[in-house]
């Protein structure tokens, strides 16, 4: 067998960081105030060229107050 010959180190978990390029995913900061039962998470789904299927939605934590505005354009 050719190439290295140093053995592969194991990453820990949390030792990963991402790289500083670009700006940071927003995120939704929901008040102290408001009860567990209060919250909910969405499933947001949008158009994506990406192979992987998983990729062409988000999770999004918001209260049962957040007004929901659909978007659709084609």
């Amino acid at each position: 067998m050719s190439g290295v010959s140093e053995p592969l180190s194991r990453v820990k978990v949390g030792t990963l960081r991402r790289p500083s390029e670009g700006p940071p995913e927003p995120m939704v900061v929901v008040p102290v105030d408001v009860e567990k039962e209060d919250v909910r998470i969405l499933k947001v789904c949008f158009y994506s060229n990406s192979f992987n299927p998983g990729k062409n939605f988000k999770l999004v934590k918001c209260t049962v107050q957040t007004e929901i505005q659909v978007d659709l354009t084609c």
